[in-house]
């Protein structure tokens, strides 16, 4: 939903979106001490259902990603609102990314590729939100210049078959236009 809004330009309807999912899910996490299954596997959302309010959350992909878009659409007030829920409530979980090189992209197409390849980057919650969008900014810059042979034969919509298959993330790669 995200990519198809932002490619019409409707940056206001996604921040909308955005501030939407993540008071559901904070607050179904507040009350209910769990989040939806990562995938949509019957057996993972039932594992999380057995555990209960015993279930650790070590890591949390999802966080990860949801903070680069909110570097990445300049989504200030929305980091406001959630920084606490994240530095305390989920102060054990690493908010996580993962990072795949060009030179390991034949591995993107191999089940498990991420525990075969690639890096997990920690994404930390700063104190305010010019702190956190300068290193978020280092971190990707890092990875810029990692172009796959789908993105340089504009067939990006592969990645999302790919990751959906195999349940990985895919990247959150917005080129923000110049006004």
């Amino acid at each position: 939903i995200y990519r198809l809004l932002y490619y019409y330009k409707q940056i206001d309807k996604i921040k909308t979106i955005m501030k939407n999912q993540t008071y559901i899910l904070v607050d179904y996490y507040k009350y209910q001490h769990k989040f939806p299954a990562p995938s949509d596997s019957f057996e993972e959302a039932m594992e999380i259902e057995v555990e209960g309010d015993a279930v650790n959350y070590d890591v949390a992909a999802f966080w990860g990603y949801y903070l680069l878009l909110v570097k990445y659409f300049d989504y200030g007030e929305l980091f406001g609102d959630i920084k606490n829920f994240l530095q305390i409530d989920l102060a054990k979980a690493s908010k996580c990314v993962w990072f795949l090189r060009k030179n390991e992209e034949l591995l993107f197409y191999e089940p498990y590729a991420m525990n075969l390849a690639g890096e997990g980057i920690e994404i930390n919650v700063e104190k305010n939100f010019e702190t956190f969008s300068a290193k978020v900014e280092f971190i990707v810059q890092q990875y810029e210049n990692e172009i796959f042979s789908f993105d340089e034969y504009s067939f990006e919509n592969l990645e999302v078959i790919i990751c959906r298959y195999y349940g990985y993330i895919p990247r959150v790669k917005f080129k923000m236009q110049e006004e």
